[in-house]
């Protein structure tokens, strides 16, 4: 995911680029060793979850600095907090009792959270960005 911020330099545009990324790894997590992990080993799951949303939350913090620097996303919100809860609510699909599966898609979902959490963070001028 770092080797997004070499090829695309928009602060905005790089996260639709991360969305793919992402929606891998969270893909990824419905493997049967995960699986596994969070019925018979539940600590090592919940490690294994905050270790990679601790360095997720580290590329969001990354990606909020630059938008920031180049005008595209507000500076009136908490980056660390606005990571860890875009961060929650992408892994939340699997294990909400509220969503319904065959209604809503994952894919559909990760866009729905991706584009509320740009929705709150972009400034007018990230969210010209967001339109195209």
């Amino acid at each position: 995911m770092q080797k997004l911020d070499v090829e695309v330099e928009n602060a905005v545009e790089r996260m639709f680029c991360r969305d793919e990324q992402m929606e891998k790894a969270v893909s990824s997590n419905k493997s049967m060793m995960i699986k596994q992990l969070i019925k018979y080993y539940p600590a090592i799951f919940n490690k294994h979850m905050i270790n990679f949303s601790e360095k997720f939350s580290e590329v969001l913090l990354h990606n909020i600095a630059k938008g920031r620097e180049q005008g595209y996303y507000c500076d009136d919100f908490n980056a660390e907090i606005y990571s860890k809860l875009f961060v929650q609510l992408m892994m939340s699909y699997d294990s909400s009792p509220i969503i319904e599966h065959e209604k809503v898609e994952r894919e559909a979902f990760n866009h729905e959270v991706m584009m509320l959490y740009m929705n709150a963070i972009t400034t007018e001028k990230g969210k010209e960005v967001l339109k195209i």
